[in-house]
């Protein structure tokens, strides 16, 4: 599942967001890794980039005053909603929801970026 959204995702972001979109990713990369390190959970995945990728378009999108990136942010918002339940621990056994809400965190910190 994380490699279909990333591959959706990821062009999105460097189509929509050209300036932003290298501290996006860098930030989505790291930062869950490092609190999941600090956590001491043995999580090797990419779950906390597909978080930060999609939920930055989500919120920026739908923030935003540019119709395209409110469209797509919409849309994505429709077709990922069921995902807001992965950032808790009731996502699941053997699922890494701390990488989540650390990437939705990062999503939500990129919203308020001034550049675009």
């Amino acid at each position: 599942g994380n490699t279909k959204t990333l591959i959706f995702t990821l062009p999105l972001l460097f189509w929509l967001y050209p300036k932003a979109k290298y501290v996006i990713i860098l930030l989505g990369i790291f930062l869950p890794s490092i609190v999941c390190y600090y956590l001491n959970l043995n999580i090797i995945g990419i779950s906390g980039l597909v978080f930060t990728s999609l939920w930055f378009l989500i919120l920026k999108g739908i923030s935003s005053n540019n119709i395209l990136r409110f469209l797509v942010g919409i849309i994505l918002a429709v077709m990922y909603s069921y995902t807001l339940i992965g950032i808790t621990p009731s996502a699941g056994f053997n699922i890494a929801w701390q990488a989540h809400l650390t990437g939705f965190l990062v999503a939500l910190g990129g919203v308020f970026r001034k550049q675009d």
